[in-house]
């Protein structure tokens, strides 16, 4: 807007998210809402992000992934399959507004640190679970990773040359169009606690986000009823 000046303050300034995710959708959640100001808290294994050690490429000994996606964090290790690591992390949750989870399927619930056990210690939490195919239905318990997602969604079908084989696309789409979703899914959690003092959980699958950004190539597969053509040329 012309002649308007910028907040000292950014959106979420005023907020601390929890982020307990090897799933590097979580990551890009977290640094989505970093960007817009919230305080991000890592949470990592006794090991590290499995991403510290991943790619090619470092800088100062550190994976250029792992800066790049935590690069507005603060970072914590604890060990959550041990009771003295779980107790820290009660400890830490009162003060927590949201709490990004994208561990395995099951995990969080084995390692005592599900929805349910979380609003027992503050009621008004928002809860975000990244998984890979949602909570029900017959993939709910397999793992997932981006170029399967890519692969179920039907974006590789979509992505090469015109009567080539299925291509995976250049950059993890499904990770960051899952995180973008889920950063605004977050952003509406807030604003509604702020109305209603109320939490949510908010369950979300990479494979959502996934088809509902293919929506205008689906639109096409309903009014012609044939299967999608690759577009690209080479």
């Amino acid at each position: 807007m012309r002649g308007a000046t910028m907040p000292d303050e950014k959106l979420l300034s005023a907020y601390r998210i929890l982020e307990v995710s090897p799933l590097p959708a979580g990551a890009i959640c977290g640094l989505l809402l970093g960007d817009m100001g919230a305080e991000v808290i890592k949470l990592e294994s006794p090991a590290g992000d499995p991403a510290r050690h991943t790619g090619l490429y470092t800088i100062q000994g550190e994976a250029a992934l792992f800066l790049s996606l935590n690069r507005n964090k603060r970072s914590l290790r604890l060990d959550l399959q041990k009771e003295k690591g779980r107790a820290l992390f009660y400890r830490l949750l009162p003060t927590v507004d949201v709490l990004i989870e994208g561990l395995g399927p099951g995990e969080a619930r084995q390692w005592q640190i599900d929805y349910d056990t979380c609003r027992k210690i503050r009621n008004d939490i928002i809860y975000l679970s990244l998984s890979g195919f949602g909570p029900t239905g017959p993939y709910a318990a397999r793992p997932a990773h981006d170029p399967l997602i890519q692969a179920a969604s039907g974006l590789m079908a979509l992505t090469g040359e015109h009567g080539g084989p299925p291509l995976l696309a250049g950059n993890a789409a499904a990770d960051f169009g899952g995180a973008a979703f889920s950063a605004f899914a977050v952003c509406a959690a807030l604003f509604h606690r702020e109305r209603s003092g109320e939490g949510q959980l908010i369950q979300h699958a990479l494979l959502d986000a996934m088809l509902y950004s293919l929506l205008p190539r689906e639109g096409e597969v309903l009014a012609t009823g044939q299967e999608l053509e690759r577009y690209g040329t080479g």
